[in-house]
């Protein structure tokens, strides 16, 4: 027979785990979540050689915030002319450094969990419910749950992110928010090439507003056709070896969470250090509180990312429940905008793939 409705937990003779016979194909491990974009701005690739502005909020004394001043120059634009018959006498009008301090004073809210009319949820276990896993100890099974927990809050996070700095996305040299480039083509054959012509505007763009280095992009379905696309690529039509894309091309991290935020054709192209993840840890220091049998204020490191996340563990004796709340203070940080002649440049930009390539495709009449 099938198997039969999913029905409250009992404790019978033998009970399996369903995924050591379904794997990935079972519904606890379909979140559908992602958490590349919070990967890759706590990557080395982003934040190698440079300070983080999370250090200087939490020196000294650990689990306490306070501001961080900046001392910034700004660019000196001028120009060299030739000028003849120039003495003392001319008049020459002054120009200074004029260096201005700027305060970076953390204000980002706490992350907590939510169901989806945004009211707090927090994950509870009762006695009566662990008496009936009698196949694993209460500890056992409260320690998957909360790591499965934990998983999921990263991944909500990581979306909450790309949402916040789709609004902080600055211009190109020409002054627009929005790149647009054909990302594909079609072959002489009619089956769809990666175009390089996109990638050489792609590179340029950054060129323009004082990027010389490796970038990366990070998007939904149209980064992941790209990535795929560089795997399959040849020669095109004019004899281009399109392989050699994926030796120069930059970065890239799959997010499939930036399909509902900027839609199926837009990417982000983000200059390393542009963008930091400004964190504030609560529970360190003397913040940090165990008693192991009632409550522990600590906090879990992700592995996968190395966000460092703070929660709190309590246990209730009279009702015998134990509770588990993680929180997480965040906001980004993206560079000031600035240059000569590219005034909105902040080394965030927005792609759009204008031929639509992560559009799936339409099967002919016939």
């Amino acid at each position: 027979m099938a198997f039969s409705a999913a029905a409250t937990y009992a404790c019978r003779a033998l009970t399996q785990s369903l995924v050591d016979y379904y794997g990935a194909n079972t519904a606890e491990l379909k979140t559908m979540g992602s958490n590349a974009l919070v990967r890759f701005l706590l990557s080395p690739q982003n934040t190698a050689g440079m300070r983080q502005i999370a250090d200087g909020i939490t020196q000294a004394v650990p689990g306490k915030k306070r501001a961080v001043a900046f001392a910034f120059d700004n660019p000196f634009c001028f120009d060299v002319c030739a000028i003849n018959g120039l003495n003392c006498n001319t008049v020459r009008e002054p120009t200074t450094p004029a260096t201005q301090e700027i305060v970076f004073d953390f204000d980002g809210p706490a992350y907590v969990v939510c169901d989806g009319n945004g009211d707090p949820q927090r994950l509870e276990f009762t006695h009566s419910d662990l008496a009936r896993y009698c196949t694993e100890t209460d500890t056992s099974y409260i320690t998957r749950q909360i790591a499965r927990f934990n998983r999921r809050f990263i991944e909500a996070f990581d979306k909450r992110i790309g949402e916040q700095l789709e609004t902080m996305v600055g211009t190109n040299a020409n002054g627009d928010a929005l790149s647009r480039a054909p990302f594909f083509m079609q072959h002489a054959s009619g089956l769809i090439n990666i175009n390089p012509e996109a990638f050489f505007h792609m590179d340029q763009t950054m060129l323009d507003i004082g990027v010389d280095q490796q970038y990366a992009i990070v998007g939904g379905k149209v980064i992941n056709k790209i990535n795929q696309y560089q795997k399959w690529a040849g020669l095109n039509d004019a004899g281009i070896n399109l392989d050699e894309i994926s030796n120069i091309n930059p970065y890239s991290y799959y997010d499939r969470f930036l399909d509902s935020t900027l839609g199926i054709n837009r990417f982000f192209q983000l200059s390393p250090g542009a963008v930091q993840l400004v964190t504030f840890t609560e529970n360190i220091g003397e913040n940090n509180r165990q008693v192991t049998d009632l409550y522990t204020h600590s906090t879990f490191v992700d592995q996968p990312t190395g966000l460092e996340v703070d929660f709190e563990w309590y246990y209730e004796p009279k009702c015998k429940v134990w509770t588990y709340e993680p929180h997480l203070y965040a906001q980004l940080a993206v560079a000031r905008p600035g240059g000569c002649g590219i005034p909105g440049a902040n080394g965030v930009l927005l792609w759009e793939d204008c031929s639509n390539g992560a559009n799936p495709p339409v099967c002919s009449e016939s």
